[in-house]
């Protein structure tokens, strides 16, 4: 009698082991690999906007090669439509931009940035406008660098290599 009571114990657990195998395999190693990946993805998303800031443009300007251009004029913007249906504005005291004079383009477009002014205030314009309220709080760079590659491809050089939104508020 003993050694069927074994048996059937040693066979009751042998089945309890299966069961836990089969759920170990199915439901944790499956939110293990999404977790997995989850962290990988994470990581290399770190990894790109280290090296982002790392390889600025501004940080390869010689200080000395440094021309700021500033367009003195206060503007409003209407912002794109909140979720919420409200709606904020943003304001900027004025527009500054900053020149690479070592840039082979430089004696040529230098020139041109004052005819140019109206073109710039409507491209800030333009990108300002197209954020809402909560993305524009969030990613101010993000806005700039979007400002900056329209400006760039304005001009169809890279001799302005950054572009800063003086006192810029949001309601």
């Amino acid at each position: 009698m003993k050694k069927n009571m074994l048996t059937v114990i040693a066979i009751a657990l042998s089945a309890i082991n299966v069961i836990l195998s089969v759920v170990l395999v199915f439901a944790v190693v499956p939110a293990s690999n999404r977790t997995t990946k989850l962290v990988n993805q994470v990581a290399s998303i770190i990894n790109l906007e280290l090296e982002a800031s790392a390889d600025e443009v501004s940080d390869t300007v010689d200080p000395g090669n440094i021309e700021t251009y500033k367009i003195e004029s206060k503007m409003a913007f209407n912002m794109k439509r909140s979720l919420n249906g409200s709606d904020h504005f943003a304001a900027v005291d004025s527009i500054t931009l900053s020149i690479n004079k070592a840039s082979k383009d430089y004696e040529k477009l230098s020139k041109t940035i004052e005819a140019n002014e109206n073109f710039i205030t409507d491209i800030v314009s333009e990108v300002v406008s197209s954020y809402t309220y909560d993305d524009a709080i969030s990613s101010k760079e993000e806005m700039k660098a979007a400002i900056l590659e329209k400006v760039q491809e304005h001009f169809k050089s890279e001799f302005i290599f950054s572009v800063s939104l003086n006192n810029l508020c949001f309601q």
